[in-house]
């Protein structure tokens, strides 16, 4: 009688300590908005040294998205959008999950910064101020989300964005690397 107890315990042990649907959404969808913010973090950096007037210098006439064709046509500027083009789509979310308006709410807050940065408008003033308040919007329902997740999940989800964001940053190296103005004599590189 106690083996076949605990013969049909020990399954249901497992099944109920392993991460549910919701808890891997939950991870996935937090993962995706720290390694997009990331991105779109170091994408707006990149725009900000070609169109700000102090990089242009003082009385320099102002710049606008056209000089930042450039970089976007460079290995680094298409390596940046097709990296973060994979957060523009919100993660399709459970309504039968308990949290699922905090985990739909990260997920769009997510696209929809990704999708600015990746179509930049107005002019660089204007369009850093609407970025900036994307992402405090993304991160007030990063932390909404978070406060209620438990920790396992939080400790996958920082471990699985520390992986993308080191993929991203090998990605942006390798393409800055293509990029860079080759020394005269120089051997292709295979």
């Amino acid at each position: 009688m106690r083996t076949a107890a605990s013969g049909l315990l020990l399954p249901l042990l497992l099944v109920a300590c392993g991460p549910t649907k919701e808890q891997e959404v939950t991870k996935q969808v937090l993962v995706s908005a720290h390694t997009a913010r990331t991105g779109v973090i170091h994408l707006n950096m990149r725009y900000a040294e070609i169109l700000e007037p102090s990089a242009s210098g003082p009385g320099a006439p102002a710049r606008g998205w056209d000089d930042v064709a450039g970089f976007r046509e460079s290995a680094e500027g298409r390596a940046s959008r097709e990296l973060l083009s994979e957060y523009a789509t919100p993660i399709s979310v459970d309504p039968q999950f308990r949290r699922s308006g905090e985990i739909e709410e990260v997920s769009v807050a997510t696209a929809e910064l990704v999708k600015l940065a990746l179509g930049p408008r107005g002019t660089w003033e204007s369009f850093a101020r609407e970025t900036e308040r994307a992402r405090s919007r993304l991160d007030r329902a990063v932390s909404a989300l978070e406060a209620g997740t438990k920790s396992f999940v939080l400790i996958e989800a920082r471990t699985e964005t520390n992986r993308k964001s080191s993929v991203y940053a090998e990605a942006i190296a390798r393409a800055r690397a293509a990029d860079a103005p080759k020394p005269e004599g120089a051997a292709p590189a295979r």
